[in-house]
C-alpha cells in the first residue's frame, strides 16, 4: 500500500521532530578551581558551576587549562564518565584514583602544550566515537605520564587508529611495575607530528605496530 501526499509529509515532519529532540547542545565547563581545591567532583570548581557530565543527557565538554590548582580525579570522585575532555594552553590533568571515561574526543595538547598524570585509578580515552589525540594541533604538544597503580586505555572500543603526535609532538611515558597501558590501535605521528611512546616498567599491549618511536 503507497502513502498518499498528505501521509508521506506527516511521516516526514513526525521524524524531523523527534531527531531535532535528540539532539544535546554542546556545554563547556571550564576548570577555575573556584572551591579552593583540587576535586574533580565538586561543581564549584567548574565555570558553570555543574560537573561535567555524559551524553545523555547532555554534551558536556570539559575544559582543562592553565591552573595554580590543577584538577585531580581520586577515588573520592567514583566513576565519571564525560562526552569530550581538553588539556591545554599549559593545563595539567591529575588522575589519582577512581575512574574516568570520556565516550568522545580526549586531546591533549591544543594553543599550547597539555599533560596528563596517572598516577593510581583508570583514564579510559574514548571509548564511543572520534577518537583521542596527544600533541593535537600545531605549535602545541602532549604529555602523558602513568606511574604507580595507574591504568591508561586508549580508544578501547576502536577499530580503527588514534594519534600520537597529530600536527605536534607527542609522548607517552610509562614508569612503574604496577602500571597498565593499552594502547589499542595507535598511530604515531601524523602531518608534521611525532610520536613517543617510552615504556620504562609496567605491562603495555598495542593492536597495530607503531610508525615512529617505540622505546624500552
Amino acid at each position: 500500500m503507497k502513502l498518499g501526499p498528505k501521509r508521506v509529509g506527516l511521516l516526514f515532519v513526525v521524524l524531523g521532530v523527534g531527531f531535532c529532540l535528540t539532539l544535546p547542545a554542546t556545554t563547556v565547563h571550564s576548570w577555575t578551581a573556584g572551591a579552593g581545591n583540587a576535586h574533580w567532583h565538586v561543581p564549584g570548581n567548574w565555570s558553570n558551576g555543574v560537573v561535567p557530565g555524559p551524553n545523555p543527557p547532555s554534551d558536556d565538554y570539559a575544559g582543562v587549562g592553565a591552573s595554580a590548582t590543577p584538577p585531580t580525579h581520586s577515588s573520592d570522585s567514583g566513576d565519571s564518565t564525560v562526552w569530550k575532555i581538553a588539556v591545554y594552553g599549559g593545563g595539567t590533568l591529575n588522575v589519582t584514583g577512581g575512574t574516568l571515561t570520556t565516550q568522545d574526543y580526549f586531546n591533549v595538547g591544543t594553543n599550547g602544550s597539555g599533560t596528563v598524570n596517572i598516577s593510581g585509578g583508570i583514564l579510559n580515552m574514548d571509548t564511543l566515537s572520534s577518537y583521542p589525540r596527544i600533541g593535537a594541533a600545531s605549535g602545541s604538544a602532549g604529555f602523558v605520564n602513568v606511574t604507580g597503580t595507574g591504568t591508561l586505555n586508549i580508544a578501547p572500543g576502536r577499530i580503527t587508529h588514534w594519534y600520537l603526535g597529530m600536527y605536534a609532538p607527542g609522548k607517552i611515558v610509562q614508569d612503574g611495575a604496577g602500571t597498565t597501558v593499552n594502547l589499542g590501535a595507535v598511530r604515531m605521528g601524523y602531518t608534521g607530528g611525532n610520536g613517543v611512546f617510552e615504556l620504562k616498567a609496567g605491562q603495555a599491549t598495542t593492536t597495530t605496530p607503531s610508525r615512529q618511536s617505540w622505546r624500552g
